[in-house]
């Protein structure tokens, strides 16, 4: 028995029909077929029920097989058609299949039908199940993208060049801004802590995995608002396109901690401030610097002292670096010598919120660089302190 095709045809003559369905037989289908011959006639076929393709002759007496084509078309049925006929020039045959035909058969070469059948329900196939991916496809993303707008958490994605292209409605509300008014800005334009916020940017891009951190930005109105970033790369056929991430505002939290924490420590320091200790009492600025590790800092010394042993008599972890001030290198100890510009690029490097950093023994590089010259580096570093929230201290001894 053969294969079961439900197959359409449009023929005036009902001899000329019957040939074609003794072809399809030979070519190992069992047709089930109706024949038709007008546009109405079709029209009511279609509607009827569901076909395999589609069979026409190109010249019938009230209907032909382009307008056959052209009532398919506006149907909207993607069915194979395949036009027939016994005596047509090449000029209408181009004509008809650039109109969207699939194959065009001489009646005299009907042995090309079979073979013309398989390869037409092979292509529909293929087509049918690219829309249907497709379909899903489009699906999920306006399903992604409704979840995306509805999400509580503010979202946001940059391009491979940390520009932002995207912010739903909690993000732009916790920022204060309309759509479209931040698309193409780089990130970094909204933070307050920007030297921080660069480096953990660099960071992230340089090793392209995911990463959290915490940034102040300033919202539309110069607020400033504390932000957990949770940023994911975003890779396509193994290459960088973007970061995706999720923003939560923990203003209000940080605030609370910070509170917290300054109920606990001895000294009263303010963020955004440099504090100049005269060593009479030994080892005060180095107390206050160790206080605040305990609280949460994150920490920095520059010292006129071998490196390990401030370790080890302040009791200082691997995460805090020290930099020995010397005016000869060694291989023994991480060195800054007394060039300002030097030392004022590690400090850029570190300095930000809830970082503190300690320059021992300021006197030194009075005596190697000049009053003048360290003076414009003290007022640029506190300059630097209070845009980025940190603090600074250094002792004089």
């Amino acid at each position: 028995m053969g294969k079961p095709l439900r197959v359409l045809i449009v023929e005036d003559s009902e001899d000329d029909a019957q040939l074609l369905l003794r072809e399809l037989q030979r070519a190992g289908y069992e047709p089930i077929y109706e024949r038709v011959c007008t546009a109405p006639s079709m029209k009511a076929a279609l509607e009827k029920q569901a076909w395999d393709l589609v069979i026409a002759d190109y010249n019938m007496p009230e209907f032909s097989g382009p307008a056959a084509l052209d009532l398919l078309k506006r149907e909207r049925l993607d069915l194979p058609f395949i036009l027939v006929s016994g005596a047509i020039g090449e000029e209408a045959a181009v004509a008809v299949m650039k109109a969207g035909a699939h194959d065009f058969i001489k009646k005299g070469s009907l042995a090309r039908l079979g073979p013309a059948i398989e390869r037409e329900l092979r292509e529909v196939e293929v087509r049918r199940e690219r829309k249907k991916a497709e379909d899903e496809i489009r699906h999920l993303k306006g399903f992604n993208e409704e979840i995306v707008q509805q999400m509580e958490g503010g979202i946001m994605r940059l391009d491979g060049d940390l520009r932002i292209t995207f912010l739903n409605p909690k993000a732009l509300s916790m920022l204060g801004y309309e759509k479209g008014e931040l698309e193409g800005e780089p990130f970094e334009t909204i933070c307050s802590d920007r030297g921080e916020c660069q480096e953990h940017l660099r960071k992230m891009k340089e090793e392209g995995h995911p990463a959290q951190f915490e940034c102040v930005v300033a919202s539309k109105d110069g607020m400033e608002l504390t932000i957990l970033n949770s940023c994911t790369p975003l890779f396509r056929d193994g290459k960088l396109t973007g970061y995706l991430s999720t923003l939560s505002d923990i203003t209000e939290w940080k605030a609370a901690e910070e509170e917290y924490i300054a109920k606990g420590l001895k000294y009263d320091l303010e963020k955004g401030k440099l504090y100049l200790s005269e060593e009479t009492e030994a080892g005060k600025a180095v107390d206050a610097f160790q206080d605040l590790l305990k609280a949460g800092y994150g920490g920095m010394v520059i010292t006129r002292r071998h490196p390990e042993e401030v370790r080890e008599e302040h009791q200082l972890g691997k995460e805090v670096p020290v930099y020995w001030l010397a005016a000869e290198a060694s291989a023994e100890a991480n060195v800054l010598q007394p060039e300002l510009p030097v030392i004022e690029k590690e400090v850029r490097g570190f300095l930000g919120r809830r970082r503190v950093f300690l320059l021992d023994r300021l006197e030194y590089l009075v005596s190697q660089r000049g009053f003048g010259e360290t003076l414009a580096f003290v007022q640029r570093v506190h300059e630097l302190a209070y845009s980025r929230k940190g603090m600074v201290i250094f002792s004089l001894n």
